[in-house]
């Protein structure tokens, strides 16, 4: 009797079969190499891929908050106010959504598994991103200022393997970069309607901001941060400074380019480099920042502080593009970063007008706001107000818990038996973003800080004092 072979297999065997195997690596193999695995694959593509989904984002990926990132694309709270309310109004609820008895209710804002095949294979993709951030970030973190030199980058910083907690601590601060682009980040300047969309974001045309435009703001920043607790926003400070870290000698690299660009003509050199399809601001546009931020020639009238300063406020609103962009620099050859970052500079009529970094809330991230205007609200209004939170923090998962670093670096006077909101007002939160974003104090656990002999780690039992330390 002759042996089945794929060829001969029914192709609801297949689709088992192709839905079982470990990776989709595995499966491109398989239906690149028969053409009975490729029909069947064809015929069931999205329920192949779904399975492969629920793989990839099994922990310490977060599919509920995978998905929020690709719900949110195109729902820029100026054009879509009311969606993007209702988006997050459905994350901040999913433990309540889950479990509504309606059906179709709970399937409407259910953030529980892709919807379709283009939901699918975007999550595949962005998948391969935060993987890729995941394995780079142990090997791009700042040195922490108490180790030498030697010691961090010969003995310690090789040899990092985050742990599970850790791991989710990253991605979940990840994922809300991403999120905050999405919802609150700058516009693409592609369209017809973008100056519109800027204005309803409250920015003129200097990208100025309006005090109605803030306040406005100010209330959908409050469904966004409000919603988990404040080490939260620490652990996205951390890891938005990563990517700063990251992209500054890439965008430095660019601006000196741009530099010698704008020396020997932008049509030119950029028509002549770049495809003019992939060019989306008009070359004959003239940013201030080709004076402002690139020219270093002898006839410019920009002193060296100010070029410095315009290219580190520059960088700072480039950022703000989130992590895709990012991801894009990373990967793009030098002449395609060209193209990437010239269609996101913003333009301006006039060299004095400021860079608007205001499109996101302070220059770096969670500058925010003082900590007191922003509120909790549920599910974070859990940790409010109460004097026994440390004993309530023991109660929680691990993922769900401070760090030790943010415990004893951000908790100050606790002996007045109040909220760990006040305790965190006594100290200089503002310095502490400054001296600790680059090494991801809000990140790691306490067995890894004490391998770093972290001078503060049994601080986070006590009160905190202010802890200075110079890069």
């Amino acid at each position: 009797m002759t042996k089945p072979t794929l060829e001969t297999l029914p192709k609801e065997l297949l689709i088992q079969i192709l839905q079982r195997l470990p990776d989709l690596e595995h499966v491109q193999k398989l239906i690149l190499s028969s053409s009975s695995c490729y029909e069947a694959y064809r015929i069931s593509q999205y329920s192949i891929l779904h399975t492969h989904v629920e793989k990839l984002f099994s922990s310490p990926y977060n599919l509920r908050e995978a998905l929020l990132v690709i719900r949110s694309r195109e729902l820029s709270f100026c054009s879509h106010k009311e969606e993007a309310l209702a988006l997050l109004d459905a994350w901040r609820r999913r433990e309540e959504i889950k479990q509504l008895t309606l059906r179709s209710a709970a399937e409407k804002f259910a953030l529980e598994q892709p919807v379709n095949l283009e939901e699918t294979i975007d999550l595949i993709h962005l998948h391969k991103q935060l993987r890729f951030f995941l394995d780079d970030y142990p090997t791009a973190i700042s040195q922490p200022p108490w180790l030498e030199r030697q010691q961090w980058e010969i003995d310690i910083r090789p040899h990092i393997q985050m742990s599970p907690v850790e791991q989710v601590r990253f991605l979940r601060a990840l994922c809300r970069l991403y999120i905050l682009k999405n919802l609150f980040g700058p516009i693409d300047r592609d369209s017809e309607t973008s100056l519109d969309e800027e204005l309803k974001l409250g920015f003129g045309p200097d990208h100025s901001v309006y005090s109605e435009g803030f306040h406005t703001f100010m209330d959908a920043y409050r469904c966004f941060y409000g919603i988990f607790p404040h080490w939260e926003h620490q652990e996205m400070g951390c890891v938005n400074r990563y990517l700063r870290d990251r992209l500054d000698p890439i965008y430095e690299s660019i601006y000196n380019d741009f530099d010698k660009i704008v020396e020997s003509g932008v049509d030119e050199t950029l028509a002549e480099n770049v495809g003019q399809n992939e060019i989306q601001i008009p070359l004959s546009a003239r940013s201030f920042l080709l004076n402002g931020c690139f020219s270093r020639n002898a006839s410019s009238s920009v002193s060296p502080w100010r070029l410095f300063e315009q290219r580190r406020q520059l960088t700072s609103f480039m950022i703000s593009w989130g992590p895709d962009l990012a991801y894009e620099l990373i990967k793009a050859p030098r002449e395609r970063r060209w193209a990437l970052v010239w269609n996101r500079l913003p333009i301006g009529s006039h060299p004095n007008y400021p860079t608007p970094h205001e499109l996101f809330p302070g220059r770096e991230i969670p500058v925010i706001t003082p900590v007191e205007k922003i509120p909790h609200i549920y599910p974070a209004d859990q940790h409010e107000r109460r004097s026994d939170f440390r004993q309530f923090w023991s109660t929680l998962p691990a993922t769900e818990q401070p760090s030790a670093g943010w415990k004893a670096l951000c908790l100050g006077q606790e002996d007045l038996g109040l909220s760990y909101e006040w305790a965190m007002l006594s100290i200089d939160l503002n310095q502490v973003e400054r001296d600790n974003w680059g090494w991801g104090y809000a990140l790691w656990d306490e067995q890894r800080l004490k391998e770093w002999e972290f001078p503060r780690l049994e601080a986070q039992n006590q009160p905190a004092q202010l802890l200075l330390m110079a890069p």
